[in-house]
């Protein structure tokens, strides 16, 4: 009993001398460290739409260099619009930024070594990333944020609008790559992705058509949930990704023809979650072909309607399709 109170008692002193550590300083409160002289932000207490993260803040006479941007530090501040990173951050913690619903665009200094998972999530006004070019960790190609080699997708802003052709580099779509993204109608990643995470293409609204190379292994859950005009995957792997039930969802992959290599179109029609798919058939030339050299980005299906001027997601029998050029022709399939 004596050493649950000593205990007690600790723990009580490690969280008063915490909160003795705090600070705020223009609404932005600190936990400071007295050893190092450092301070991270740790949370948003006011209402403004832009905001500065100082290099050092001075308290009681004392000047402690800020250093880090917290876990969850400005999760939905809501009135951010912008914000400005001081040069001495070196790390954005997970979820720093998360549910920001106007923040419109990141500028990420050349001293930011580490960004936690889903820093941006959910900021559904995101237009671009930028990074320092002398960044070692990090860069931003078309104001997608990837690792320096691109060997790793991990933030498409929510308004990038039209076709997303990944780098060849990229190896990982990091979870909720492109979640809300709700303007792209096409997305192609290459040979090289292995690995696609959790929600990656969640509430991707417009997205007709979805291209995977040969390369991929896994599909995580829910990645391509709520993609309710999803008309076609491709995917190239010969053996199918390991996926779970939850990777699709099903109310809408019912509706969408699944395009694999020939020599596997058996195999696909024998594996769950791919087989739930309205139809499994084999690659065509016509089709959208994956490699480093060659993409074909012809004319495609964004809606079909039966005869009587219905709209439908079945492949199958006389139909009225519309393509991306805004032609309407009628196919029997």
């Amino acid at each position: 009993m004596k050493r649950a109170f000593v205990i007690f008692i600790v723990l009580c002193l490690g969280d008063i001398a915490r909160a003795q550590n705090m600070t705020t300083v223009e609404d932005i409160r600190y936990l400071l460290d007295d050893a190092t002289l450092t301070a991270s932000v740790k949370g948003y207490q006011g209402w403004g739409s832009a905001i500065t993260i100082p290099e050092s803040i001075e308290v009681r006479g004392k000047e402690y260099a800020v250093t880090s941007i917290a876990d969850s530090a400005f999760i939905s501040s809501w009135s951010l619009t912008g914000i400005d990173i001081a040069p001495t951050i070196t790390r954005i913690g997970s979820y720093a930024f998360k549910d920001c619903s106007r923040l419109t665009f990141a500028d990420i200094p050349a001293s930011v070594r580490t960004i936690g998972e889903c820093a941006f999530r959910g900021c559904s006004a995101m237009d671009h990333f930028v990074v320092a070019e002398d960044n070692p960790s990090y860069c931003a190609v078309e104001g997608v944020l990837y690792t320096k080699r691109k060997t790793l997708l991990i933030q498409c802003p929510t308004n990038f609008t039209g076709e997303f052709n990944a780098p060849e580099e990229v190896v990982e779509v990091a979870p909720y790559a492109f979640y809300k993204c709700r303007s792209i109608w096409r997305i192609i990643l290459y040979n090289k992705v292995e690995k696609i995470g959790d929600h990656a293409f969640d509430k991707n609204e417009s997205l007709v058509d979805i291209t995977f190379g040969t390369g991929l292994k896994a599909l995580g859950d829910y990645a391509l949930d709520n993609c309710q005009k999803l008309v076609d995957i491709f995917c190239q792997a010969a053996t199918p990704p390991s996926a779970s039930d939850l990777a699709f969802d099903y109310d809408w992959i019912e509706y969408c023809k699944l395009h694999v290599p020939s020599s596997s179109v058996n195999t696909y029609k024998k594996t769950r979650p791919w087989n739930w798919a309205d139809e499994v058939v084999a690659l065509t030339n016509r089709e959208i072909e994956v490699g480093v050299e060659q993409v074909n980005s012809n004319n495609f299906v964004t809606r079909r309607y039966t005869l009587d001027g219905r709209k439908t997601r079945s492949h199958r029998g006389v139909q009225v399709v519309e393509m991306s050029d805004g032609s309407r022709r009628v196919v029997t399939e």
